[in-house]
């Protein structure tokens, strides 16, 4: 009988550590916004990103949170805001100039970033290896145009 209590209680205190885990609640993402425009122009900005997270399924507040930072067109803002971000310890950054996003990989060698630069090249700028295998922290939507043809980029 003594044998079947140490098992039952072996048991028990295996099982325990994950019954504790699963009572965490749900953590919720930061997601920082690294935007070189006004901060008058950012909510009709976000507007659209909000929606295609919910329709992903994903609810503000509950399960992500949007830290947006605006420079207000003024490049010199654009390090310390990235920086800002970097010390919120945010999950991904999303900047949306070649500025910005020399700034958030300046902020951070580890916090993956998820840009729209409609200017550079990403390969060129070195930001990624190549188209198939980016490899490093930054992936996103890259717009150039070359030789009168316009390139769009998406790694």
């Amino acid at each position: 009988m003594k044998r079947r209590a140490f098992i039952t209680l072996l048991g028990g205190a295996a099982a325990w550590p994950l019954a504790a885990r699963a009572q965490q609640p749900p953590k919720t993402a930061k997601v920082g916004i690294l935007f070189p425009g006004m901060t008058a122009s950012l909510p009709a900005r976000i507007s659209g990103f909000r929606e295609g997270l919910q329709a992903a399924g994903y609810r503000e507040l509950d399960s992500i949170e949007l830290l947006p930072r605006a420079a207000d067109g003024d490049p010199q803002r654009i390090a310390p805001l990235a920086m800002e971000l970097a010390k919120r310890k945010v999950d991904v950054m999303l900047p949306a100039s070649p500025a910005a996003v020399h700034a958030a990989l300046a902020a951070s060698a580890t916090i993956p970033i998820v840009a729209l630069d409609l200017e550079s090249d990403p390969i060129a700028s070195g930001w990624i290896k190549s188209l198939s295998r980016p490899g490093g922290q930054v992936t996103g939507v890259f717009l150039i145009f070359r030789n009168s043809a316009k390139s769009g980029w998406s790694c």
